[in-house]
C-alpha cells in the first residue's frame, strides 16, 4: 500500500477529492465538532494532502496543528501548502496504531478516513484517546458500508446535483473527468485485505469502554461513514 499511496494515490488526490462535495461537507462537519478554541493543540491523524489543515486554520488561525501520515508524499504536499500560506505545521511519518507522543499532549484529535486501513481498530482508537487530554475532544470516522461501485455512483451523483443546485455548471466537466480518474484509482481499493465497514453496535461497545465523557455517533449521508465525537 505504501507504493500505491506515494506513487499513485496522493499525486492525484487533490484533483479527485477537490471535486467531491460530499467529502468537503464531511470534513467541515468533523472540524465543526472539534469546537476549536484559542491555541488548541490539534492532532490530525491521516492528514492527507493538508485539506484538514487548511480548513482548521480557517476556523481558528491560532490552533497549533500536528499532522501524521504513513505516506511521505502526502506530508510533502501538506508542507507545500503550508509554505504557500506562510504557515508552519508539524508533520511526522507515523503509524496511528503506535503513536510516538506522550499521554495527554493534545487538546483535540481529528481522524478522518484512517480506520478504513488499520488492522486493529481497538488499539487505534485507544491510542488516539491516550494522547488527548481529559478536557479535550475527539472526532473519528468509521466506514459504515462496504465500498463498491454504488458508493462511487452516489458520490458523483451528489456532486453533480450540488453543481446544478448552485448553478456552477462550469464545474460539471471537471467533476466528470475527476470521477473517471478517481474510478481508476479507487478500483484497487476494492481488493485490499483490511476490513472496510463497522457496525453501530460494535462502535458503541468499543467507545463505551474507552470513554467516560460520553460520545455521539451519526451516520453521514452519501459517504456512509459513522462520525464519532466526544471526550474521554
Amino acid at each position: 500500500m505504501g507504493f500505491y499511496f506515494n506513487r499513485i494515490y496522493y499525486p492525484v488526490y487533490d484533483f479527485i477529492v477537490g471535486q467531491v462535495t460530499p467529502y468537503h461537507r464531511l470534513r467541515e462537519t468533523c472540524i465543526d465538532h472539534l469546537e476549536l478554541a484559542q491555541s488548541n493543540k490539534v492532532l490530525c491523524s491521516g492528514i492527507g494532502s493538508g485539506n484538514q489543515f487548511l480548513h482548521a486554520r480557517e476556523k481558528n488561525p491560532t490552533v497549533r496543528l500536528c499532522g501524521i501520515h504513513l505516506s511521505s508524499t502526502a506530508l510533502k504536499k501538506v508542507q507545500e501548502k503550508a509554505r504557500k500560506l506562510g504557515k508552519n505545521i508539524d508533520t511526522r511519518l507515523m503509524d496511528v496504531q503506535k503513536l510516538d507522543f506522550p499521554d495527554d499532549c493534545f487538546d483535540k484529535v481529528l481522524c478522518i478516513h484512517v480506520t478504513d486501513f488499520v488492522k486493529d481498530t481497538g488499539k487505534t482508537s485507544a491510542e488516539l484517546l491516550r494522547v488527548m487530554n481529559k478536557s479535550g475532544k475527539f472526532v473519528i470516522t468509521f466506514p459504515s458500508s462496504k465500498e463498491d461501485f454504488s458508493f462511487g455512483k452516489a458520490v458523483i451523483g451528489d456532486t453533480l446535483r450540488h453543481h446544478f443546485e448552485t448553478k456552477k455548471y462550469y464545474r460539471i466537466p471537471l467533476s466528470l473527468l475527476s470521477a473517471l480518474v478517481g474510478g481508476l484509482i479507487y478500483f484497487l481499493f476494492l481488493f485490499r485485505k483490511e476490513r472496510r465497514r463497522y457496525a453501530r453496535e460494535e462502535l458503541e461497545k468499543l467507545f463505551s469502554s474507552l470513554t467516560r465523557g460520553g460520545f455521539t455517533m451519526e451516520e453521514f449521508p452519501v459517504y456512509k461513514d459513522f462520525t464519532l465525537a466526544g471526550s474521554k
